[in-house]
């Protein structure tokens, strides 16, 4: 049987395998960043003093993590159409993204509060820090570093997840795949490049990512 993996010597397709790579490439690091601030942001809420802010944290945590990412996906690019949303496809993706990713990196990210001596933030308040300062200069850069393995896997899972984004017309990596497919009539062979390229992806994210827990892991 003729998979038909000539394909991938073919120039027109070598560039649209390029330009989804790119792509997701794109999406992946910019919805990364907007979650790592907004886990930030969240997980500070939820260990807040003040019950709102608490109540609020937990509210976006619990939507976002129980809401499938295609629902998201289509919901503020159809419905967020409509109401007036001002962004294209591609801010759209790392917008919603970075919502979704960033609720569980707040709940890696709380987790890792705990593990923080309450000794360093009982000390930190003695010497007159507010709030604020006691987490972001004393807990959080802690907290951090004690959740990387997860903030790893999560950065593994936010690349992956642009795949989801072919749903709004994004020509990211798989809708790649699935255009070269529908052109050569050769789906087999070119979902399977483009898996390929994503295993390269995420095995090179994973080096990465164990580079970055050897040189920053907190000794104990």
């Amino acid at each position: 049987m003729n998979v038909g993996f000539e394909i991938a010597g073919e120039p027109v397709y070598q560039a649209l395998v390029w330009a989804g790579l790119q792509m997701t490439v794109r999406i992946a690091v910019f919805s990364y960043l907007l979650a790592f601030l907004i886990g930030n942001v969240i997980a500070a809420m939820r260990v807040s003093p003040v019950p709102i802010l608490r109540r609020i944290g937990a509210i976006y945590t619990v939507y976002f993590r129980n809401t499938p990412l295609i629902v998201l996906a289509i919901l503020f690019w159809v419905g967020g159409g409509r109401a007036g949303w001002p962004f294209g496809r591609v801010t759209t993706a790392i917008v919603v993204l970075g919502m979704y990713t960033g609720a569980y990196i707040a709940e890696s990210l709380r987790s890792g509060i705990n593990a923080v001596p309450p000794g360093q933030a009982e000390a930190a308040r003695a010497i007159g820090l507010p709030f604020t300062g006691v987490v972001g200069r004393i807990v959080l850069p802690q907290a951090i570093r004690t959740v990387i393995p997860p903030l790893g896997n999560l950065w593994i899972a936010n690349l992956k997840n642009t795949s989801v984004f072919l749903v709004i017309g994004i020509n990211e990596l798989t809708r790649s795949g699935y255009r070269i497919g529908l052109d050569s009539s050769r789906y087999v062979a070119a979902l399977s490049i483009v898996g390929v390229v994503y295993l390269l992806l995420v095995y090179g994210s994973a080096q990465v990512i164990k580079l970055l827990e050897r040189r920053l892991e907190i000794a104990r």
